[in-house]
Order: structure tokens, then C-alpha cells, then sequence
């Protein structure tokens, strides 16, 4: 899975204002985009043995992105704040197996056999995360 910055939903003016906080303004985002390598390990890390969609691994990436942009922009926006804290508390659940439901990984080679590439993972369906909502803007 690869977070691109097309994921964020941000507005032109918005990445701007990050890409300057980021003090990477005029290098193509690069600061954005290693704040979404940084966000898809940590989501990988703690939903590694767990079969989940792309898109709730997006949203989980795309929430880690804005806050950790927020915060060197300035002030985190209450919302982001909680969807944060929200996404955090079920990546956790997920890393110590408090979600039976979620289906495992049972072969190691499981991931380059469905067609994924690196650390996606997918399944049919979709795991409801309580965030954002699909598509919405933040």
C-alpha cells in the first residue's frame, strides 16, 4: 500500500500551506509524501497478520498524514484530533488481536499471490472504521 498524496483530499491551497510548514515548498510535496511512507509503515506494523481492504488502509494512512501535517503547520483542528485518537485506539485493538473477525493471514505468500504490491493487502468487503466516511473531506 501506497499512500499518495491524491489520498489526502486536500485542497491545492491546503498542501501548499503543509508543503511550506514542511519546508519542502517547490519539491513536489516530498515532505508529504514521507509523512505517507512514515503513516503506511505504522499502519502496516500494526495491522501485520490481519487481511484488510485497501480503503481502510488508506483512511487509516490518510487520518496518520494529517494529523502528523497539522501538527507542523500548527494548532491539530479538534476533528483531526479525534479522528486521530479514534484511528489509533482501533490500530491498536487490531495489533493485539482484539478483533476476531478481521480474517488472518495464514500463508506468508499470500500478499504476492493476489496480485498486491509491497505491503497492500486486500480482501473482499470492507472494514467499517468509524472515520471520515468514504471520500469525505477533512
Amino acid at each position: 500500500m501506497a499512500t499518495a498524496i491524491a489520498d489526502l483530499q486536500l485542497t491545492p491551497d491546503k498542501l501548499a500551506q503543509f508543503a511550506t510548514a514542511l519546508g519542502d515548498a517547490g519539491n513536489a510535496n516530498a515532505g508529504m509524501l514521507t509523512l505517507c511512507a512514515q503513516a503506511d509503515a505504522d499502519v502496516a506494523r500494526l495491522t501485520a497478520g490481519y487481511l484488510l481492504d485497501a480503503t481502510s488502509l488508506t483512511n487509516f494512512s490518510r487520518t496518520i498524514v494529517l494529523f502528523r501535517a497539522y501538527g507542523f503547520a500548527g494548532p491539530v483542528p479538534e476533528d483531526i484530533d479525534k479522528q486521530y485518537t479514534a484511528v489509533m485506539n482501533e490500530l491498536q485493538s487490531i495489533a493485539r488481536g482484539d478483533r476476531p473477525n478481521l480474517p488472518k493471514v495464514t500463508d506468508v505468500n499470500l500478499q504476492s499471490r493476489a496480485g498486491a504490491a509491497g505491503s497492500a493487502r486486500r480482501v473482499h468487503g470492507r472494514m467499517r472504521s468509524g472515520f471520515g466516511g468514504e471520500g469525505g473531506q477533512i
